[in-house]
């Protein structure tokens, strides 16, 4: 074996995955250096400046590493001049499609001013005929009609250049933006991880980095589409959407996305005594009972168990969870939004037309399922697509594995509802029992010209305390207070529907809202 000597070899590495969490990343770099016999130098570079210095990891598939350390160092921009010209070019061709984009939307709104001008021609000279000249009132109407039709087109031609100026407006800054940063005198500081690595003979080993970086987040979301058909569907999307700023440039990497918290605490917290004190009820409490309206969210899962209000932890249910990209990702170190698809699952659902008349005036289409994947669904915005057509966007709470999916896809514009309630209060003289009597009346209208199915679901109060007692007439409510009403209109029709409830209260009851 050789003696001892070190060979000093400069070698540029390339990011293969990248572990993304909430406010920082973990990047595995690799790097094949050609090693001597003994101990060699080796300076990697291409990691970012920013590194957490401490969570360095370096291995080798041969060999030792006898020491790692990163260090940094200011360099001139080599590339400066050339990145310039480039940057300049751009400048250049983001000022001519701004400049072309402002003379379209000039000539949209000339032609949009010249078809409005001819338009008041015309009606100040229809206008001057009498109702006895005989006017050909179809010609009339035709010629309205395709003058309306242009003004609609001008309109929309003149939003479309609007719009395509100010996208080449936005595109004009940030090159003009990166130009200044581009043109900046300064030296820029790197970093280099320089590595001591021995081995037995002369080989070419596989050098391994893990660090963590700053300047680096993703945040979930949600594509759902609704397939209709004989057996519905609900096909979900989960969408990783990432930024970074770390100075790298990961092309063709393998991403995961996690929901892991590495800066927060381990330890369990201290406990301090929770003190319970009891005292005898005084005359006056004995005489009074105090009860209140109060709104109580129901969650539920798919064997009806109560869910709680909010999972522990954000977003994950408190259970840490880690997502793999479904293809490689290229991201530079630019701060610009990138999103990738890192779960696909497909619920069967049960499609409804539900109507809650106290909250909104027609019916929605609602689609809900169980949620059966190897992943929960986590928390974040959701867009919506039925078939082949944009729904809406919405935003969808943390689903577990095993509860109840429900995600509307828009309102049924058909169908009108109204909502009215008379109430009407009383109290027995002798006893001095309380009686509240509410009655509920809902409009229902059937605007279109086909029969129309829904689920009209209303709400009466659930009581906890046996002195008081609620009687719903007619309807039997299910044991969170909720009344469901099945409902078929027939083209143009209308229809009044009404139930009525009572609340019964002892003496001693003091009901508040």
């Amino acid at each position: 074996m050789k003696s001892l000597e070190e060979i000093a070899v400069n070698l540029e590495s390339k990011a293969v995955s990248v572990t993304f969490f909430e406010d920082r990343a973990r990047v595995r770099r690799m790097a094949r250096p050609q090693c001597e016999d003994g101990v060699n130098s080796v300076a990697i570079t291409g990691v970012s400046a920013i590194i957490d210095d401490a969570s360095l990891v370096v291995t080798s598939s041969q060999g030792e590493i006898n020491s790692a350390q990163v260090y940094r160092f200011l360099e001139a921009d080599g590339e400066g001049a050339e990145l310039r010209e480039k940057l300049k070019e751009e400048v250049a061709q983001a000022r001519r499609e701004r400049d072309g984009a402002a003379d379209e939307k000039q000539r949209a709104m000339v032609a949009l001013e010249s078809t409005l001008d001819f338009e008041k021609g015309i009606l100040r000279r229809f206008g001057r005929f009498s109702s006895s000249e005989g006017i050909q009132k179809d010609a009339w109407k035709e010629s309205f009609e395709s003058l309306d039709q242009s003004v609609q087109s001008r309109l929309e031609e003149l939003h479309t250049a609007q719009e395509d100026l100010r996208k080449a407006q936005k595109r004009y800054e940030r090159a003009q933006r990166r130009l200044n940063q581009a043109s900046s005198a300064e030296p820029r500081l790197r970093a280099r991880i320089d590595v001591q690595i021995e081995v037995d003979e002369k080989s070419t080993p596989e050098v391994s980095l893990e660090y963590i970086v700053p300047c680096a987040v993703w945040r979930p979301s949600h594509r759902a589409r609704l397939i209709d058909g004989d057996a519905p569907s609900l096909e979900v999307t989960t969408l990783a959407t990432v930024w970074q700023r770390t100075g790298e440039k990961w092309v063709d990497v393998e991403a995961f996305f996690s929901t892991a918290r590495l800066s927060s605490p381990s330890t369990a917290p201290l406990l301090d005594d929770d003190v319970l004190r009891s005292q005898p009820k005084s005359e006056e409490d004995k005489k009074r009972i105090d009860a209140e309206f109060r709104e109580q969210v129901v969650d539920e899962l798919s064997d009806g168990r109560r869910s709680v209000d909010e999972m522990p932890g954000i977003d994950d249910g408190g259970s840490p969870l880690l997502y793999r990209a479904l293809r490689p990702l290229t991201i530079d170190s630019d701060g610009e939004a990138v999103q990738i698809e890192c779960h696909d699952a497909t619920v069967e659902v049960d499609v409804e037309q539900i109507a809650y008349a106290e909250l909104m005036d027609a019916p929605h289409l609602v689609a809900k399922g169980v949620w059966r994947s190897e992943y929960p669904l986590l928390a974040g915005p959701v867009e919506l697509i039925r078939g082949t057509e944009f729904a809406g966007r919405t935003r969808q709470d943390f689903v577990a594995v095993g509860e109840s999916l429900e995600l509307g896809f828009g309102p049924d514009d058909a169908i009108r509802l109204q909502r009215s309630v008379d109430e009407k209060k009383s109290r027995k003289k002798i006893t001095g029992r309380k009686r509240m009597d509410r009655k509920v009346h809902l409009y229902l209208s059937n605007v279109s010209g086909e029969e129309r199915s829904f689920e009209l679901v209303e709400r009466v109060p659930v009581s906890e305390l046996e002195e008081v007692t609620i009687t719903v007439d007619g309807h039997r409510p299910d044991r969170d207070g909720f009344v469901h009403i099945p409902v078929t209109l027939a083209p143009r029709e209308t229809r009044k529907l009404s139930f009525q409830y009572r609340i019964e209260m002892h003496a001693k009851v003091e009901l508040s809202v």
